[in-house]
């Protein structure tokens, strides 16, 4: 059994088989019939695989068949296969340009999702070209609250972002954010994920209050609305966590991601990788509290041999996270020892770590490595 959309209930889980014939009998790959959403996780990319194989007997230039390839492609990009979706997104462009020319409405979601693919493959400055080549001729034609612009929008900004350009990504991811509101409701997925794209700018300017506002009340919506199993919900928890995180506040991180894995080890089962990954993220964080709070009590017995004062000044403070930087964090180990490699590279090695970890749980990769400079600096 297994979790496609966001039902709930008796209707939450489903036998894949049993999805893919109800599919077949509909006609519809992409979209779950009772709670409208579009399904998630490897079933999306099984049903796409089933629809584009159905529509093979069409001829080349079949609409259903060029969408049944787009849709392919794109679930491909979402599962990881970036370089394969890349390479059928390129070939299903050509046959676009020929039927309907460079700036059909069509063509142009095809580029769009082309240049995700891009992105997601590290090419980031080709992916921005792309966007920001399409993005004039999509509000030509359909205005600025059109779906389509505002998705060319949100994966320009997502562009400028991994570029550095932090700011303008986050006016742009604002600007589509207020628009879906004002379009789609406050509850819409889109919406949603527009408030999530928009909360990962925020942390990137700096903007660490508002960073957390908007991701706990995107959190709480997509709790009521798409459920604690759903993959969205699931990865919003944890951008969440990794800010609280980062802001130090890390009993409430903690908190979180012990519901999170709950959530993963329900949905997902205790051997899948992603559930084995995050359950290395709450370690790490388990182990990172665990460690201050050693240190800390350390510390204050040094300062203050008769325990008299609870009070640790912040010079003390700023040494003592300095020295748990020396930690062994993957074993857990809150000693140092002589002959135990470099500074310079146990602070390799805790990078490295952090890294994987982050990007085992969800975070895009340039989300991750901008991430990952402020956690060993800090």
């Amino acid at each position: 059994l297994l979790s496609p959309c966001a039902c709930r209930g008796s209707a939450a889980t489903v036998h894949a088989q049993c999805l893919q014939e109800w599919c077949e009998r509909k006609d519809n790959f992409k979209t779950c019939d009772l709670c409208h959403q579009r399904f998630v996780g490897p079933i999306a990319l099984r049903l796409a695989r089933c629809n584009f194989e159905r529509k093979q007997g069409l001829g080349e230039d079949h609409p259903n068949r060029l969408r049944a390839t787009n849709d392919l492609a794109t679930a491909l990009d979402q599962a990881g296969d970036h370089p394969v979706a890349v390479d059928l997104h390129r070939k299903n462009l050509v046959v676009y340009k020929r039927l309907y020319g460079e700036t059909h409405s069509s063509t142009l979601t095809v580029v769009n999702n082309m240049a995700r693919a891009l992105a997601n493959s590290g090419d980031h400055a080709e992916a921005a070209r792309l966007h920001e080549r399409c993005l004039p001729d999509l509000r030509r034609k359909h205005g600025e609250n059109h779906p389509h612009t505002m998705t060319a929008m949100a994966n320009l900004a997502m562009e400028l972002s991994a570029m550095q350009q932090h700011d303008e990504a986050m006016k742009l991811h604002r600007a589509v954010w207020v628009a879906r509101q004002r379009v789609l409701g406050d509850e819409h997925l889109e919406t949603l994920i527009s408030a999530n794209n928009l909360a990962g700018a925020l942390s990137k300017v700096g903007k660490w209050d508002e960073t957390v506002k908007v991701y706990q009340e995107t959190l709480a919506i997509m709790l009521r609305i798409l459920g604690g199993e759903h993959p969205q919900t699931l990865a919003t928890a944890t951008n969440l966590a990794v800010v609280l995180y980062r802001m130090g506040r890390m009993s409430e991180a903690t908190a979180l991601q012990i519901k999170t894995l709950a959530a993963q080890q329900r949905s997902l089962g205790e051997s899948h990788r992603t559930t084995k990954e995050s359950a290395k993220f709450l370690q790490l964080l388990e182990e990172t509290s665990s460690g201050r709070s050693t240190l800390e009590h350390a510390d204050m017995r040094k300062h203050d041999p008769v325990n008299s004062s609870s009070n640790v000044h912040h010079d003390q403070l700023s040494k003592k996270h300095a020295d748990m930087r020396k930690h062994d964090l993957v074993s857990g180990s809150c000693s140092v020892h002589r002959g135990q490699p470099s500074r310079k590279r146990q602070r390799h090695e805790f990078s490295d770590e952090v890294f994987a970890i982050m990007l085992s749980v969800g975070i895009p990769c340039s989300e991750a490595q901008d991430y990952l400079g402020r956690f060993v600096d800090d």
